[in-house]
């Protein structure tokens, strides 16, 4: 079946096209009762407008695109799940772009969104290739980073301090009196700010006088420990009493593989991990972890968007909404 154009409806309405495109646009000079019988005959053919003609003389589209590193990954899954009501109530369509955690694929992904004028971008991270950072700088639209706290927002920026975080957790992992440490993520080197979790974490450990944590680094981005990732890192000499994992997946991962084998945890092998999925306070023991404020990082950087968007004063650019340690029986 061939497509509804505006001439069909304007056909069907009795009027020119001109009048009916105007109608459909409430148009102040159409009369109340031909702009209701058109956009009658408008939604009983299912015409939908072709945007390309509105595009080309509109300075941006109702559009707000979020780059996120991974759709697999429910840590993003919640952000989305914040922002997206917010850009809707305000008239504005989310579209959704996963890098993998790849810069190159984020520098595309930029480059070919800035061509279609949306009306504002939300990306994550702060780390970008030199080529996306003069895209972004130069994109005459707001531009909100999440997730991270750069020392220079390139706009706007709502995130928390990842290597705070991980020190945080290293005092009291240490005030507990573990020892030997491990830290254990996945891509690591594309996954900047677990790295940033690990580099914090480090610092802390060898200023106190703490032995050198090891790292390990799975290649690959599921975020599930196999049989063999847990044994390669119980199995290390000396064996770790201690593992800091970059999330909280691998670590209920770890929880789980350490029963099968029989461990005890904290007793012989503490856990800890990060962000706080529901899961993790399910778990037996449960899990010590770090609460990173995902929900409202996503309704504020899409609130952040339509501020700017709106020209209103933002203050402050960066906003810090911080993190939350959560003691609980795994460490």
């Amino acid at each position: 079946m061939a497509r509804v154009t505006l001439s069909d409806v304007a056909k069907a309405a009795g009027v020119s096209k001109m009048t009916a495109s105007r109608a459909l646009r409430e148009h102040s000079d159409v009369a109340a009762g031909t702009r209701d019988k058109v956009r009658k005959i408008a939604a009983e053919m299912g015409y939908i407008p072709n945007q390309m003609a509105s595009m080309l003389s509109a300075k941006s589209v109702p559009i707000i695109p979020m780059i996120i590193p991974s759709i697999s990954n429910n840590v993003y899954a919640d952000i989305v799940a914040h922002a997206q009501p917010v850009l809707h109530g305000a008239g504005y369509q989310m579209m959704l772009i996963n890098t993998d955690y790849s810069l190159g694929r984020e520098e595309q992904a930029i480059e070919a969104l800035m061509a279609w004028s949306p009306a504002a971008l939300i990306v994550s991270g702060i780390e970008h290739t030199d080529r996306a950072r003069g895209l972004l700088q130069r994109a005459g639209v707001p531009i909100v980073e999440m997730m991270d706290l750069p020392d220079s927002p390139i706009d706007l920026s709502v995130g928390f301090d990842h290597v705070k975080a991980g020190n945080e957790m290293a005092n009291y992992l240490l005030n507990r009196g573990y020892q030997r440490f491990c830290f254990c993520g996945c891509q690591l080197q594309m996954d900047k700010r677990a790295y940033k979790r690990f580099e914090g974490f480090r610092n802390v450990l060898l200023a106190k006088g703490a032995e050198e944590p090891m790292l390990i680094d799975i290649d690959k981005n599921d975020d599930i420990l196999s049989d063999a990732d847990f044994d390669r890192l119980i199995s290390a000499d000396p064996a770790p009493d201690c593992i800091y994992f970059s999330n909280d997946n691998l670590a209920v991962s770890a929880l789980l593989m350490g029963a099968k084998r029989g461990l005890s945890v904290p007793d012989d092998l503490a856990i800890a991990g990060f962000n706080d999925i529901s899961i993790g306070r399910q778990t037996m023991p449960q899990l010590t972890t770090t609460q990173s404020p995902l929900g409202r990082i996503g309704e504020l950087a899409a609130r952040y968007a339509l501020d700017a968007i709106a020209e209103k004063k933002i203050s402050p650019r960066s906003l810090d909404l911080g993190f939350k340690l959560l003691p609980r029986e795994s460490a």
